[in-house]
């Protein structure tokens, strides 16, 4: 590959740490609490401080030149930083040669799904294009991270006719099942559904933020799961994530949506929270228009790549 190594770095080797710098410092993240899957505000000490992590880097001359830096994260996935901008004179072949071992790496630790996340500057599309769709990932969607001040709302009228079910370890299988049923006909990443079991998406849930048991809901209408709420608390930023909410397709349509979004802000007012992020997929055009109607504005955008893997 013209003089090019493609190699794993071990996490004793210096250009291990030099890999995560380089990534993370030249990925441009949208400004705010960390959004969505991307957990970008704090990438950069989450990757300094994670011991699950792992890299791959594109040598010349003994030097790093490229590298694909993997931060895994519970519930079978991990995040994937590469550099966004070119690398002037580094060929396409050996950054494609470079994500296809991160994938083989990733399948024999059990992973299933992998993510990057990159600018939608179309100056730097192209490229990093050719990188990405080389090197097996597919393109998701473009993610809207949207946010707004945490208040003590007042419900939307459907709330009095539903019953709110907390997070405890005994309604694990209440939360799976919830999970699941608003999976069916969702315009949110559809994609990615099957790609993991519910139990690993969960999980995933689970350790986005400050996990907090009692920012967890699933809701009932008339007796039948009708939504899940899922809150994590970012302490460092004053705000709370929305790390996932779904309503179930029976009930969408019935104001079930407006009380789970009433019920987020009023729940991180009630933590201190100062706002209320989440990201949502540009596509999901419901979704969008009932964040807009509760005063969400856009912060940044942000384009999703997906590769899933196989376990070797």
């Amino acid at each position: 590959m013209d003089g090019y190594e493609v190699r794993s770095i071990p996490p004793h080797h210096p250009a291990f740490t030099a890999a995560f710098r380089q990534t993370v410092g030249t990925s441009r993240r949208p400004t705010g609490p960390r959004p969505g899957n991307a957990r970008a505000g704090g990438a950069a000490r989450a990757l300094e401080e994670s011991d699950d992590r792992f890299a791959v880097g594109v040598f010349r001359a003994g030097q790093l030149v490229w590298a694909a830096a993997v931060l895994v994260s519970p519930g079978a996935a991990a995040l994937v930083f590469v550099p966004e901008d070119p690398i002037p004179g580094l060929s396409l072949e050996p950054q494609v040669s470079c994500l296809r071992q991160v994938q083989q790496l990733a399948g024999t630790r059990g992973l299933k799904l992998l993510e990057v996340l990159t600018d939608p500057d179309a100056r730097q599309r192209q490229s990093l294009t050719a990188v990405l769709e080389g090197g097996g990932f597919r393109y998701l969607t473009r993610l809207i991270y949207l946010t707004r001040r945490a208040a003590a709302v007042a419900l939307a009228s459907a709330a009095d006719a539903l019953h709110w079910v907390g997070y405890t370890p005994d309604h694990e299988p209440t939360f799976l099942a919830a999970l699941e049923a608003t999976y069916s006909q969702s315009l949110d990443c559809p994609e990615l559904t099957g790609t993991r079991t519910v139990a690993e998406v969960l999980e995933g849930h689970r350790a986005a933020g400050v996990f907090d048991p009692a920012l967890w809901w699933v809701v009932r209408r008339r007796g039948v799961a009708a939504g899940v709420l899922l809150l994590g608390r970012i302490p460092a930023a004053g705000a709370v994530e929305v790390v996932y909410l779904g309503v179930a397709q029976l009930a969408r349509g019935t104001g079930v949506g407006d009380a789970l979004v009433a019920r987020a802000l009023a729940a991180a007012q009630g933590v201190g929270a100062t706002s209320v992020t989440l990201a949502v997929d540009c596509r999901n055009l419901p979704a969008l228009r009932l964040y807009q109607r509760w005063g969400f504005s856009a912060y940044g955008q942000r384009d999703a790549w997906i590769a899933t893997c196989a376990s070797v």
